[in-house]
């Protein structure tokens, strides 16, 4: 008699996914004209688009990119004379000409030249003052420019708080003693940053660091780190011609363990990325920068 056998086999198939992102998000205009003093919206927070909580750093860097002169001399053979010669440059950059307004003695012999100056960009001209004092036709070349751009990196931009005000402040220090090549932004926190994101010390930093206060649940946007920047309204208009302030602001986030009865190892993860601040956690979600 033979015995009778049977044999089952059951699979389960366990999946599991870390759909793990936490990423910036803005609400940014950029302005057609921006003129000192004025502000514009930048309203920026961290959203995480994952499925695991997380702790979150936001990093504020940026670099400026300026039109400046490039010293580059105008043909001095064109001139605007009393008949009205005329000129029109297809080159963006400043134009110097000289002008004769009287002849005596002998042939040729000038007695009274002035000089008259535009800029060009490319569209539209715009007078500019010339002092003709102090100018010859020996010296009136080194005034001529055409204009070049400079890349200002972050390295060269600095951040410092302004006490009481809820304001940072980026500045550019250029190479005139009298600082008329400055130039300052002033990026305005929300009312509530300071409550909610803890900021590194950033005195005389190329960057600044927030580290929020909770762990940013999946799905969830954070609170708002910056609301508007400003062009401060000290900067000189000798400062560039034309300017571009590229404001980044990265996100970090690291995830926390899904066991968070014992809270030193919920943050395990995050202190081993060594952000720059140790973070302790609490049971209520809180979190603490040290």
């Amino acid at each position: 008699m033979k015995t009778a056998t049977s044999s089952d086999e059951v699979v389960n198939k366990l999946h599991a996914e870390n759909d793990y992102s936490v990423t910036a998000v803005e609400d940014f205009t950029p302005p057609t004209q921006w003129t000192p003093g004025t502000t514009v919206e930048k309203k920026v927070s961290a959203v995480n688009t994952g499925n695991i909580d997380a702790f979150v750093k936001a990093t504020i860097t940026g670099d400026i990119v300026l039109t400046r002169n490039a010293g580059v001399t105008v043909d001095m053979n064109t001139n605007l004379t009393e008949d009205g010669t005329s000129f029109e440059p297809t080159e963006p950059g400043y134009y110097i000409f000289a002008r004769s307004t009287e002849e005596e003695g002998e042939e040729g012999d000038l007695v009274s030249v002035t000089y008259d100056g535009y800029y060009f960009d490319g569209d539209k001209y715009y007078r500019i003052t010339i002092d003709n004092s102090n100018l010859s036709m020996y010296n009136v070349t080194a005034l001529v420019n055409k204009t070049e751009k400079t890349l200002i990196n972050a390295d060269d931009l600095k951040y410092s708080v302004v006490d009481g005000d809820n304001v940072i402040v980026a500045k550019y220090v250029g190479n005139d003693p009298d600082g008329k090549e400055n130039i300052l932004f002033d990026l305005k926190l929300a009312d509530d940053t300071l409550d909610n994101w803890t900021l590194d010390n950033i005195d005389g930093n190329s960057h600044v660091s927030f580290y929020y206060n909770k762990l940013l649940k999946a799905g969830e946007t954070s609170s708002q780190i910056l609301d508007s920047v400003t062009l401060n309204n000290t900067v000189s208009s000798e400062a560039y011609i034309a300017m571009d302030y590229n404001l980044k602001v990265t996100v970090d986030s690291a995830q926390v363990v899904e066991d968070r009865t014992d809270n030193n190892k919920a943050v395990t993860a995050v202190n081993d990325m060594r952000w720059g601040k140790v973070a302790t956690y609490a049971s209520d979600d809180n979190v603490a920068w040290y």
